[in-house]
């Protein structure tokens, strides 16, 4: 398995969203990160590659926010808007205290019983600088 994962916005039901290359946001404004999981390892041939994954009932996404200052990484346990219907997507809560700027790499951890798999998105979330005279990407 090739954890990663096909970023969502809009979402409102399991048949009705939006795909993203990335999140556009402004430095402390409040979101939802919404997510597919996906199976890099599946559909090789395909454009976009990969496969939606749905894993195990009671399995654990930790969606870690990257930061080149360790200290500064955020991890949070991800939740399942649609548990029963489609188990793939998840979503976390990006704060306003929340110190996200500018390109952020999105890392993922899938406890799934007793295996662990990770992965990640890259560039996942473009955030502004608060007050940037380059407010609009």
């Amino acid at each position: 398995m090739l954890l990663s994962a096909q970023l969502l916005s809009n979402v409102s039901s399991v048949n009705d969203y939006t795909e993203q290359t990335a999140i556009k946001t402004t430095q402390g404004d409040p979101f939802t990160l919404s997510l597919r999981l996906v199976d890099l390892s599946k559909d090789t041939q395909s454009r976009p590659v990969g496969r939606r994954y749905m894993p195990a009932s009671g399995s654990v996404v930790t969606v870690i926010f990257q930061n080149i200052d360790d200290e500064k990484k955020i991890r949070r346990v991800a939740t399942q808007p649609f548990p029963t219907s489609d188990p793939s997507i998840f979503e976390v809560p990006v704060l306003s205290e929340d110190d996200l700027v500018g390109t952020v790499n999105v890392g993922l951890e899938l406890q799934e019983g007793d295996n662990l798999f990770t992965g990640g998105v890259r560039a996942a979330i473009l955030a502004n600088p608060r007050g940037s005279v380059y407010s609009q990407f």
